[in-house]
């Protein structure tokens, strides 16, 4: 079973998936109740604020209608106000007194092989088939924000071609020779030692064409990140997993490490370019669950893993078609 497909039937079982490779499946602890601490607070805050209007307003309503004096209106009012500002308080007062943000602290990683994975999933895909009548199944319309289904993310295929199942996947980095941008549809072609050419496009996703998850352009140093070659000013990957460890590589180095997670955003995405470097570091932030303000020197790897995950998903990865020529 591929990845992409893994890391869809797990997420939509409600796990969290931090990484997949070759050999394991890494899985947030599925007990974990850090990151709902965090929540939970913005919530009851949105709750308390709600609250003190409402109450404020049919105060002011009764004060007014009996005629009582403004004076009491305001005393009270200051009350409500003093509540409300000691229990927005409670969390960055926390926070100074355990030295770091208490309510976001990670859960452990799970490491499950894939061969186990498989014989679940299979097992599972195996007594939906054998138990479920299939004469008693409705059709129902799903709308849900977190189900992903597989089409989403899956590789497409060129249905025009004989063997349109050849995946770029099925090869090394040591396999592909030559890049090619093919202006003619903006695609990327990959062709490999035996001559095979792997064509990528149908997106406007530049990141997914050439397995550059960062967008990381072409330079001269850009073999020393892992790259294979460049099409149209960017550099090209062999697989996703390179395209990721080029940017961990890249954000660990001396450019980087000195800064800020939010320094690094701005670097790495600088408003001159067309960014909005504001905008990226604080979707990244929020997704990875790590302050703008923690310095890139402190992150951890599981940290750093989820950052340019986030990055990944903002720089606009979105799978196309892939054709053998």
């Amino acid at each position: 079973m591929d990845s992409i497909t893994i890391k869809t039937l797990l997420i939509n079982a409600g796990l969290k998936v931090i990484n997949i490779d070759d050999a394991f499946v890494y899985l947030e602890d599925p007990a974990c109740i850090f990151p709902a601490f965090d929540a939970l607070l913005d919530y009851a805050w949105i709750v308390v604020l709600g609250l003190t209007v409402v109450m404020l307003f049919g105060w002011g309503v009764l004060y007014i209608i009996n005629g009582v004096k403004l004076d009491s209106l305001f005393q009270n009012a200051k009350s409500l106000i003093m509540i409300f500002a000691v229990l927005t308080l409670v969390k960055p007062i926390v926070d100074l007194v355990y030295g770091d943000n208490l309510f976001a602290r990670q859960c452990e990683i799970k490491k499950v092989s894939r061969e186990q994975v498989d014989e679940l999933l299979n097992l599972r895909h195996k007594d939906l088939h054998e138990t479920i009548d299939q004469t008693s199944l409705e059709i129902v319309s799903v709308s849900d924000s977190d189900f992903i289904s597989p089409q989403d993310n899956e590789v497409q295929y060129d249905t025009d071609t004989n063997d349109n199942r050849t995946m770029l996947s099925e090869f090394s980095a040591s396999d592909i020779v030559e890049i090619k941008f093919q202006a003619s549809d903006n695609s990327t072609v990959y062709i490999t030692k035996t001559g095979i050419k792997i064509k990528r496009g149908n997106t406007k996703s530049a990141s997914w064409k050439n397995n550059n998850p960062g967008n990381i352009r072409a330079t001269s140093t850009m073999y020393q990140l892992g790259a294979i070659g460049q099409s149209n000013g960017w550099c090209v990957f062999a697989s996703e997993r390179d395209g990721i460890n080029a940017m961990k590589k890249l954000l660990s180095s001396k450019y980087y490490n000195t800064l800020t997670l939010r320094g690094a955003i701005y670097k790495w995405a600088p408003a001159k370019d067309n960014n909005n470097p504001e905008r990226y570091t604080q979707y990244v932030s929020k997704s990875s669950n790590v302050s703008s303000d923690k310095p890139m020197a402190d992150i951890t790897d599981y940290e750093l893993e989820k950052i340019v995950r986030a990055m990944q998903t903002f720089e606009g990865w979105i799978p196309g078609t892939e054709q053998k020529m």
